[in-house]
C-alpha cells in the first residue's frame, strides 16, 4: 500500500489505546527539565503509529521548509533593494515581479536620479519638509551629492538661494518625476493603461491646485501704495486672462502676417522610437530616456533647424505648443508664418532635421476662415491646442475651431499603425476634461513650457503686459506706438510696430544679492554675486519707465481657514512657512535689494 500502512479500526483501535497510553506515561515520567510537559495531541499518535517517520526524513522537511523561508526573504530583501521599491509603485512593482520575475529596467531609466533620490521617492509632504529642513544646513557639496542635477538651481551662472522653500520645490520636482519614470517602467502609463501621466502625479498634481486656490482664497496684499488690503484673488491673473492673451497676440500675429503677404504652414513633430516607453503601435525600442530626455532632442533639434533657415536667410514666425502622447511621450504642434516661395525650403530643412521615420513629421496648409463649412484660420486652429495647455475648453462663444484634429502618430520601431493626438479635442462646451487635466500634470511632472512664441513675438508677451500697466504716454514716438497698440489691445499694430521700427527693448529688473556657504572656519557667509530678481518696470530706446512700486507688497495668509476641521495631519501651503501667519510677497530673495539694473530683452 506504499509508504504508509493502512489503519483498520477494528483490529488495531486496541494496540493504538495501548500506545497511546504508554506514550502519555513516558510524557509523565519525564525529568522536571523538561516542564512545562505537553501533552500529546491525536495529531501526535498518529505520527507516532507512522513506522517510516524517521529523523532523517524530519531533518529532511524541517531543512526545506528552512529553504523556503530563507528564499522567501532573500526575494523580500532583493524587492527592497530593487530602485523602484521606494516609490509610490511599490503595489505595482510586486505584482509584476508576482507575474513576470523582476521587472526589466532599460539601461538610460536611472540616468538624472541619484541613490539618495531613489531611496526616499515615496516620501510624504511632513517628509519632504523634514528633509529641507535638514539639507538647508548641510554643504552645496553634500546638497548636490543627494540632489545631483536638480541641485543645481542652487550652484552656476545664476544661482538661487538656498532656503527651505526652494529646497522643498527642487525635492519635490525630484521626486515626482522618478515616480513618472518608475510608472514608465512598469508600463503603467500608455494606450491600455493610465493615460498621458500616472494616477499618482495626476492626483498630486490635482491636490496642488486646490491648495494654491485655498491659499489664494485666505490671503490678502497690503502695500504702501494700495489704499487698503486687497483680496489676493483679485490680483492674480486668472487662465482666462492667459488664453485671452494668447488669442489676441496669435491672431494678431496671423493677420499682420497676411497683410505681408505670408503664408502659414502647420507641423506636427514627434520624438524617434526610443523616447516612447509604451507605444500604442509597433515594438517598444525605448532605452530608457526620459521626457527629459526627449525634451532637450526637440529643444536642440530646433535650434539646429533655425540656425540652418537664418544661414540661408529665410525667416520664420509663428508658436509652438507641446503636448504628451498616451505613453507620455512628447510632440510638438507648430504654426510657421513664412513666404510663399521658401515654405519648400522649410519644409526640407524640417525633415532633414525631424524625419526619422516616415511619419514623424506632418504639415498642413491651406487655412482660411470659413465658419460656414467647417473650416478655421490657422490663429483659431492654434486656438484649440492653447486651451488644451491651459486645461480650458472652448466655450459657444470662442471662434469656431472645426472638428479635425492634427493626429501625432504614436509609433514604436515598426512605424504605422493608427495616430495619437494626446488628449482628444475638448468638448464645445465647460471647463476641463480629463485628457487636459493629465496634460496639466504632464506638464507640472516633467516642468515643460506648454506653449512659446518665436520669431518676431519670441519675449514680447512681458513686453504687451507691462505696457498695458503703464498709465502715462511715453515720449518717444516708438514707444508710444507700442504702449497705445497694447493699452487699446491691438496686437496687429503693436506686432507692426515692432517689425516696423526695431526698438531697442530690455527689462529693468531689482537686483538680488546672493550668498556662498559659510566658511567652515569661521562661519561668516559671503556675498557670492548678484542675480535679476522681480521686474520692475521696461526700457525702450534707452528711455526706463517704471511699471511695478519698488516696494514689495505684503501677502498675509490666514492659514488656521486653511486647514481641514477633520484633518489631523499636515496642511500642505503652496508657498509660506509652516507656522507663520504673515508672509512678504519676496520672503525668499535673501538681503537687502540694491539699485535695479537693466537687463536686456
Amino acid at each position: 500500500m506504499g509508504a504508509y500502512r493502512t489503519l483498520d479500526p477494528l483490529r488495531d483501535f486496541e494496540a493504538l489505546k495501548r500506545k497511546y497510553a504508554d506514550a502519555l506515561r513516558e510524557f509523565d515520567e519525564r525529568p522536571p527539565e523538561f516542564s512545562p510537559r505537553r501533552k500529546l495531541t491525536a495529531a501526535g499518535a498518529a505520527l507516532l503509529y507512522r513506522p517510516d517517520l524517521d529523523d532523517a526524513a524530519e531533518m529532511a522537511a524541517r531543512e526545506a521548509r528552512e529553504a523556503e523561508r530563507r528564499a522567501a526573504r532573500d526575494l523580500r530583501e532583493r524587492q527592497r533593494q530593487h530602485p523602484l521599491y521606494h516609490t509610490h509603485h511599490r503595489a505595482a512593482l510586486l505584482k509584476a515581479w508576482a507575474s513576470t520575475g523582476e521587472p526589466h529596467i532599460p539601461p538610460k531609466a536611472l540616468h538624472g536620479f541619484t541613490d539618495w533620490v531613489m531611496r526616499h521617492a515615496d516620501a510624504l509632504e511632513d517628509d519632504i519638509r523634514q528633509h529641507a529642513k535638514t539639507l538647508a544646513k548641510v554643504p552645496m557639496a553634500d546638497l548636490a551629492e543627494r540632489l545631483g542635477t536638480y541641485a543645481d538651481r542652487f550652484a552656476g551662472r545664476d544661482p538661487i538661494e538656498r532656503t527651505e522653500r526652494n529646497i522643498r520645490r527642487a525635492l519635490r520636482a525630484a521626486f515626482r518625476r522618478f515616480n513618472e519614470q518608475a510608472a514608465h517602467i512598469l508600463g503603467l502609463v500608455g494606450h491600455q493603461g493610465q493615460r498621458y501621466v500616472s494616477n499618482e502625479n495626476k492626483k498630486t498634481r490635482r491636490h496642488q491646485l486646490h491648495q494654491q486656490q485655498l491659499w489664494i482664497e485666505a490671503s490678502t496684499v497690503e502695500g504702501p501704495h494700495l489704499p487698503r488690503p486687497l483680496p489676493l484673488a483679485s490680483c492674480i491673473r486668472t487662465i482666462e486672462a492667459r488664453a485671452a492673451e494668447l488669442y489676441a497676440l496669435s491672431k494678431g500675429l496671423e493677420t499682420y502676417m497676411t497683410t505681408q503677404g505670408r503664408v502659414a504652414l502647420f507641423v506636427t513633430l514627434t520624438a524617434p522610437a526610443h523616447f516612447h516607453p509604451n507605444p500604442t503601435n509597433g515594438q517598444s525600442t525605448w532605452d530608457g530616456s526620459s521626457v527629459t530626455d526627449s525634451h532637450e532632442w526637440f529643444t536642440r533639434q530646433w535650434a539646429r533647424l533655425r540656425t540652418d533657415l537664418k544661414n540661408h536667410g529665410i525667416r520664420m514666425d509663428g508658436m509652438r505648443v507641446t503636448e504628451p502622447h498616451q505613453d507620455g511621450a512628447e510632440h510638438w504642434h507648430v504654426l510657421i508664418y513664412a513666404r510663399p516661395d521658401q515654405i519648400a525650403d522649410i519644409k526640407a530643412a524640417i525633415a532633414r532635421r525631424f524625419a526619422h521615420s516616415l511619419k514623424a513629421v506632418r504639415f498642413e496648409q491651406g487655412f482660411c476662415s470659413d465658419p460656414e463649412n467647417g473650416k478655421a484660420s490657422a490663429a483659431s486652429y492654434m486656438q484649440k491646442y492653447i486651451l488644451k495647455a491651459l486645461t480650458l475648453t472652448a466655450t459657444n462663444g470662442a471662434p469656431h475651431i472645426g472638428s479635425t484634429d492634427t493626429a501625432a502618430p504614436d509609433l514604436g520601431s515598426m512605424g504605422g499603425g493608427n495616430q495619437d493626438t494626446g488628449p482628444a479635442a475638448p468638448p464645445a462646451t465647460g471647463h476641463g476634461t480629463a485628457g487636459a487635466e493629465a496634460a496639466d500634470a504632464w506638464r507640472s511632472t516633467w516642468g515643460i513650457r506648454g506653449f512659446q512664441f518665436f520669431g518676431l513675438l519670441y519675449g514680447k508677451q512681458t513686453l504687451w503686459r507691462e505696457l498695458r500697466r503703464l498709465n502715462q504716454q511715453p515720449d518717444d514716438p516708438a514707444a508710444r506706438r507700442l504702449w497705445r497698440a497694447a493699452r487699446g489691445t491691438r496686437a496687429h499694430d503693436f506686432i507692426a510696430a515692432l517689425d516696423t521700427d526695431r526698438p531697442d527693448l530690455g527689462t529693468i529688473r531689482e537686483t538680488v544679492l546672493t550668498w556662498a556657504d559659510p566658511d567652515p572656519a569661521t562661519g561668516e557667509t559671503q556675498p557670492a554675486g548678484y542675480r535679476a530678481g522681480r521686474i520692475l518696470g521696461i526700457e525702450i530706446n534707452g528711455q526706463q519707465y517704471m511699471t511695478r512700486p519698488a516696494t514689495a507688497c505684503q501677502i498675509t495668509t490666514d492659514y488656521a481657514a486653511m486647514r481641514d476641521p477633520y484633518d489631523t495631519g499636515h496642511t500642505v501651503i503652496p508657498s509660506g512657512p509652516s507656522g507663520g501667519y504673515r508672509q512678504p510677497l519676496d520672503l525668499d530673495h535673501g538681503p537687502p535689494r540694491r539699485t535695479p539694473r537693466t537687463v536686456a530683452a
